[in-house]
């Protein structure tokens, strides 16, 4: 059986490639909802639960005129045969729309991407099979604006792309670098929203940035620090509640990035977990905050277990107060940066 279709948020820029556009405010067009309808391999006819979903989808906007439709596959197969696979899964969506449902095809976007926007790993089937799929989503209209930037790799490094991710309360969408490092992407106006950039074998970025007049007439630029044995890299937007193992809600996306690290690369680890202790001597391994740091480590070794990372690739280990970044911490900003978790890069050989 297939698996169902699962709800995911977009955003659409009519008016032209984001990469032409000049730092403006933009009347585009924002997602209202949509569903991922995912393909077995190789096949491309929906099945009636499909239909199913699409006609629930359409019932609850009636006054939708715009249709967004995205066809992709996972890696299996040649590049060709894959883009035009995507687009036959497309195709049947969007005929879909206009025989059955008699929506005017002037009204409907259809792009197809082969395997160039994975949603998921492409290594192991159980995260491939969310790359066979078509994305179907409606819009309306709503004020945009261009966020764009440079990433550079810490390396001589001319042939790794970059994934791109905004992400907001109800806002998603991702791009890829192009060749120079080079990005551009839409985003709400006057909102918060998460920028994460991820590429394999190097260690990924995350920051929460605001929307705003005076960010679209500047580029971001960020150099992402390649995977080396012996550094040590900061789990950004990773804060933990206090006296507790259990992560912010803000925090847990994070893991997801440090996941797909590891999912695609073959690095080892060893997790380091650290609390907030300040004004105080070194407490000994018996002590609560040490268990506790302990505990904050270990926190994050479970969520790479349960996600099928091997544990032959992973240690975790408590550090108690001894190495605050502000050991003299007094005000809750500060003391929330010494509730930590560091990732170290270890020989796969003495792990």
């Amino acid at each position: 059986m297939r698996a169902n279709s699962i709800l995911y948020f977009s955003i659409l820029l009519i008016a032209g490639n984001a990469t032409d556009i000049k730092a403006q405010n933009i009347d585009s067009l924002a997602f209202i909802e949509g569903i991922t309808i995912l393909f077995e391999s190789a096949e491309d006819r929906l099945t009636t639960d499909d239909e199913v979903q699409i006609d629930n989808l359409i019932s609850k906007h009636l006054n939708t005129t715009l249709y967004r439709i995205e066809g992709h596959t996972d890696d299996v197969g040649s590049i060709e045969y894959n883009t035009e696979l995507a687009a036959r899964r497309a195709n049947s969506v969007n005929r879909y729309l206009t025989e059955i449902k008699h929506i005017k095809s002037a009204n409907i976007f259809t792009n197809s991407y082969g395997e160039m926007k994975p949603a998921e790993s492409n290594l192991h089937e159980e995260s491939r099979k969310y790359n066979r799929r078509v994305n179907l989503s409606i819009y309306t209209h709503k004020a945009m604006r261009k966020i764009s930037g440079i990433v550079k790799l810490d390396s001589i490094d001319t042939t790794t792309i970059a994934k791109i991710l905004l992400s907001g309360k109800d806002f998603s969408d991702s791009t890829f670098t192009l060749p120079n490092g080079s990005w551009s992407i839409l985003a709400p106006d006057s909102v918060f929203v998460k920028l994460d950039i991820s590429a394999p074998n190097y260690f990924f970025y995350s920051k929460r940035i605001k929307v705003t007049e005076a960010l679209d007439k500047r580029q971001i630029n960020i150099e992402l620090p390649k995977l080396t044995i012996g550094k040590v890299y900061d789990m950004p937007n990773f804060y933990f509640r206090g006296n507790s193992p259990k992560l912010l809600p803000s925090s847990e996306p994070t893991l997801q990035l440090l996941y797909g690290t590891m999912a695609s690369s073959d690095i080892c680890i060893h997790i380091k977990g650290h609390v907030n202790y300040p004004n105080a001597p070194p407490v000994p391994i018996s002590h609560n905050y040490y268990k506790l740091s302990e505990a904050r480590a270990k926190t994050v070794y479970d969520y790479l277990a349960k996600n099928e990372i091997k544990n032959q690739r992973m240690k975790h280990t408590g550090y108690g107060n001894w190495e605050m970044v502000y050991p003299n911490a007094k005000k809750e900003a500060t003391m929330k940066k010494n509730r930590r978790v560091e990732i170290e890069i270890v020989s796969c050989l003495k792990n």
